[in-house]
């Protein structure tokens, strides 16, 4: 009989093909059993999550290369994707406004069915109209959102 093992997240991460993040989500919805040593948590995969490493070598496993997907970074594939989702949400919007529903109730549902604001899909529809499919990326440039503040104040 063996010992339940208790590993890391991130080392389940690389096991199951996905983020340390979704590992963590996954032990809480799930009821994973975990212990907590200092500030990390370490889990047990129950048995049917686990994949068999021992099937297959790692080479046999890795998925067969098609088309450019090697060459895209984690950081291209979600901005592609948040990219493709502004454009599906200001489809959405056409849609609702070609089928004669007032503007201010279709932006109301839309944002609801997409998760955000009506300011941003009206942002997302100028910079669609003035810049074309360009104008859905993000600018941003390094670390955004709020700075760690310095101890020396």
């Amino acid at each position: 009989m063996s010992v339940p093992l208790f590993r890391t997240a991130a080392a389940i991460a690389a096991e199951l093909d996905c983020s340390a993040k979704t590992i963590h989500r996954r032990a809480r919805s799930e009821g994973w059993q975990s212990r907590s040593i200092g500030k990390r948590l370490e889990y047990i995969v129950p048995r049917g999550n686990r994949k068999t490493s021992q099937a297959a070598p790692p080479s046999a496993m890795a998925p067969p290369d098609v088309g450019l997907g090697s060459f895209i970074t984690v950081e291209q594939r979600a901005s592609i994707w948040r990219v493709n989702n502004r454009f599906t949400a200001l489809d959405a919007l056409n849609s609702e406004i070609l089928q004669q529903v007032p503007i201010e109730r279709a932006l109301d549902t839309v944002a609801k069915a997409f998760h955000t604001s009506k300011g941003s899909l009206r942002r997302w529809q100028y910079a669609l109209m003035t810049e074309g499919i360009g104008g859905l990326t993000e600018d941003k440039i390094g670390k955004v959102g709020r700075k760690k503040r310095s101890a020396a104040r």
